[in-house]
């Protein structure tokens, strides 16, 4: 039983719509957990479901053609690929590389169309963070080096709103589980967590990758810009007000 009593009670809390004014709340399925105040992209269903972001899209791009006798080796997210050996000529050997990578599980690989050389790779995970790693081009006269970059190509939503219910069975936290409907404000101002400092006025990001994922900033950097504002300024993490005008 809780005997004491905190008579400075907090301001708010995520997921609280703060004004009524020109407010709008659209549903969604949850496709896993989503926290209250929490950003939201579109699920699998772009129509009927919605989730957390994810860093699902990363970029790799190699700084010269592979040559004779190269191999070429990697790892998404931990598995290796079968070594890819120079075939013919460098588009040959890409497109083998293509191949190797979208035999992993889980994940897709193609050449970008705008790069007339052929030397830069998309590769995307499904309902995951991607991350590629030990990139290594060996043997062979000359040996390209590579870059890597990740993105995330999913469509920003909106913001989970709060309401009252049970905590869920599963993870004890009173948030709103998979499958379950969510609502999400897309025009209005709602309080959300933030990471960082922020202040009025600055435009709002969601993070997309790490146990922050769907929390905001008001960094561009390795997140996804929401089109929102930050409408109060706050010293340190907590959090703040956001306003969204989405269609």
């Amino acid at each position: 039983m809780q005997l004491n009593y905190n008579l400075n009670m907090s301001e708010a809390y995520e997921g609280l719509i703060a004004t009524l004014e020109a407010t709008n709340v659209k549903s969604g399925a949850a496709e896993g957990d989503v926290e209250f105040g929490f950003g939201v992209v579109n699920g699998t269903d772009d129509e009927k479901q919605v989730k957390l972001p994810h860093s699902e899209v990363a970029t790799i791009v190699f700084d010269a053609d592979f040559v004779t006798s190269n191999t070429i080796d990697l790892d998404v997210n931990t598995v290796s690929i079968t070594q890819v050996d120079f075939d013919t000529d460098h588009d040959t050997t890409a497109a083998n590389l293509v191949i190797a990578i979208a035999a992993l599980s889980g994940v897709t690989c193609e050449l970008d169309s705008g790069d007339v050389n052929n030397r830069t790779f998309i590769v995307k995970a499904i309902n995951t963070d991607i991350a590629i790693a030990n990139v290594v081009v060996a043997a062979g006269a000359s040996q390209a080096g590579s870059t890597v970059t990740y993105s995330n190509d999913e469509i920003f939503r909106g913001i989970a709103i709060h309401t009252h219910k049970m905590a869920n069975k599963t993870n004890s936290t009173a948030n709103y589980a998979d499958k379950e409907a969510v609502g999400y404000l897309t025009k209005g101002v709602i309080w959300v967590p933030t990471t960082v400092a922020v202040n009025n006025d600055e435009a709002v990001y969601v993070i997309i990758t790490g146990d922050d994922r769907g929390k905001f900033t008001n960094s561009s950097s390795g997140t996804k810009a929401t089109g929102g504002l930050f409408r109060k300024t706050v010293a340190a993490a907590g959090i703040s007000k956001v306003e969204l005008n989405l269609p």
